[in-house]
């Protein structure tokens, strides 16, 4: 077969479509599932409930914060100290967001990967 045969095939192969993915939060219930299989203090745990509960205040439609402006939905940019964030709801919301990026509930771009910064995965989140 030739080179030009197969690059003429694979130009008439189209990709699946796949419906955009509609951010969503997920329950508190499964939140707490998942921060039950953690190996942190009840307090903690307690914590990053609160966290979560502040958040989904914050933003109960999803979407509207994939739109924010990054500055914001990082919550602490480059030489910001904790005492003075740009948002504190938003930064102290990084584990739930990656939570729910690795269950399927939100896409999360690499502009917020990056802009975020050291990031850590909870054992168990996958």
């Amino acid at each position: 077969m030739r080179a030009g045969a197969v690059s003429a095939a694979a130009l008439e192969v189209h990709a699946p479509i796949t419906p955009p993915l509609m951010p969503q939060h997920c329950s508190e219930a499964v939140y707490a599932r998942f921060l039950e299989t953690l190996p942190v203090t009840r307090a903690y745990r307690l914590q990053r409930l609160a966290w979560r509960r502040q958040f989904v205040e914050r933003w109960p439609e999803l979407h509207i914060w994939v739109a924010a402006p990054l500055a914001l939905r990082v919550g602490r940019l480059p030489g910001e100290y904790r005492g003075r964030l740009t948002d504190r709801v938003c930064y102290r919301a990084r584990h739930y967001l990656l939570f729910l990026a690795l269950r399927g509930f939100i896409r999360l771009d690499y502009a917020w990967l990056l802009g975020a910064g050291r990031l850590h995965v909870d054992t168990g989140c996958v």
